[in-house]
């Protein structure tokens, strides 16, 4: 039941649109596929993302029904690069502030972050992958 949607649509439909606690925003850059990235989101990130590639997005895909997901594929022209999705949190701005500070709620969210890899590493056993 693929639903293909044009930007406009993945904006109207995604725009806003809260993600629970297993909301998720993944990426797929293969060197299989020269030409595109393939994005998958359940939230309101689809729609930030469709924003920004304008023009870029070559197709939008609901595998699940509408409102369930969308699978973007994306042309590698507007896509940065996988590292550039993060930043150093000891690095001041040119302000003086650190950009991202780290306190204890961080630490916290990193052991929630163990507990989710354990999750998806039984996931990948239970699919064979």
């Amino acid at each position: 039941m693929n639903v293909e949607l044009t930007r406009d649509e993945v904006v109207q439909r995604y725009r806003g649109k809260k993600g629970g606690q297993e909301a998720e925003t993944s990426m797929t850059d293969s060197k299989l596929s020269a030409n595109t990235v393939m994005v998958f989101s359940d939230n309101n990130q689809a729609a930030r993302i469709a924003m920004r590639v304008g023009t870029a997005l070559v197709r939008a895909v609901e595998p699940n029904g509408p409102g369930n997901g969308v699978i973007m594929t994306i042309k590698r022209r507007a896509f940065r690069g996988v590292a550039y999705a993060f930043r150093n949190p000891d690095v001041k701005s040119k302000r003086g502030f650190a950009r991202n500070k780290l306190d204890d709620e961080d630490e916290a969210e990193t052991e929630t972050e163990s507990e989710s890899d354990d999750i998806g590493a039984s996931l990948l056993d239970e699919l064979g992958l």
